[in-house]
């Protein structure tokens, strides 16, 4: 896996949000999520996972398998909490644009396991 992705992760699992900032482009940078949300800066994405992920109860992110291609990382991972007294777990995948050994661009794909989906047939 690439070194900068492999230490975005490993920084994120252990909500250590000013490594986790090291890692990430000052100028330029953004982040897509999966209500397709986006975060125009590095300081303003490590505060919005900051205020997100850092209340979330045996928090864990585990990378399942990484490919990269010119530059571009696709992590597959499932993201895990628990809320309310129940394990959540969510099957991602999240593309990473590099540049000069940074992440400038994060993408967030995400799995929605046990909710209906909007059109008939699409459980198939």
């Amino acid at each position: 896996m690439n070194k900068t992705v492999e230490q975005y992760l490993d920084a994120l699992g252990k909500k250590e949000w000013s490594r986790l900032g090291g890692t990430l482009t000052q100028d330029r940078f953004e982040r897509v999520g999966p209500f397709a949300d986006v975060v125009h800066s590095s300081s303003d994405y490590v505060a919005f996972l900051d205020r997100v992920v850092t209340p979330l109860d045996q928090y864990r992110i585990e990378p399942r398998r990484a490919v990269e291609d010119d530059g571009v990382v696709y992590a597959e991972v499932t993201e895990s909490f628990v809320h309310d007294g129940t394990k959540m777990e969510f099957p991602e995948v999240l593309v990473f644009d590099t540049r000069d050994g940074l992440i400038s661009r994060v993408q967030v794909y995400m799995m929605r396991p046990g909710d209906e989906p909007p059109i008939e047939g699409a459980s198939a």
